[in-house]
């Protein structure tokens, strides 16, 4: 008999490591690559900016270039800074977003060893967040389809052993309907 469970909430947000952090870690490099760049065109307009102003003889004198190369030295401090909080900002969405993926793969794949362990007892859940929803419809579908196979063959060992005493060729025959059902699930 089947029950009705509300699905829980996973807190453990690293189910497959490998998939997970290949994936948050390409969102990552992406995202990475993106602000170097943005980055080091800031850097050069500032330097261009600091060079049309010595060359145009705007400021003048050490101190003003002193003060000068200080800014652009604390507008690079401000973007590498923003770079690495992009960096921890990305990495953590990325292992957030994989886990909607990997949560449901992860429990199917745990589902379907309970199957092959002969454990076909209650369909799978997954949260209303997560990826895959109609896989898994499809997926409980199966299991659904599976589980009335196995009753149904179940049963109809039972008549062929029960028929093979009375009547062998009754048995015969559900011998052949068990062969043919056994072959429309193999095709």
């Amino acid at each position: 008999m089947s029950r009705e469970r509300e699905p829980r909430m996973r807190w453990r947000y690293v189910i497959n490591p490998q998939f997970q952090f290949k994936w948050a870690l390409f969102m990552v490099l992406a995202a990475l690559a993106s602000s170097a760049i943005v980055t080091l065109l800031v850097l050069n307009l500032v330097d261009e900016h600091i060079a049309a102003f010595v060359h145009q003889n705007l400021i003048g004198g050490e101190e003003a270039a002193s003060f000068l190369k200080m800014e652009r030295l604390r507008i690079a401090e401000v973007l590498w800074t923003a770079f690495g909080a992009i960096f921890i900002s990305l990495m953590l969405i990325g292992v957030w977003a994989t886990h909607r993926i990997s949560g449901p793969l992860f429990a199917m794949r745990r589902h379907m060893e309970r199957i092959v362990q002969g454990r076909i007892d209650e369909p799978l859940h997954v949260r209303s967040g997560d990826e895959f929803r109609q896989l898994v419809e499809v997926y409980n579908e199966m299991v659904v389809f599976l589980r009335m196979n196995a009753q149904r063959n179940a049963e109809k060992l039972s008549t062929i052993s029960k028929e093979m005493e009375h009547d062998p060729d009754e048995a015969k025959e559900l011998l052949d309907e068990l062969a043919a059902a056994h072959r429309h699930l193999a095709a």
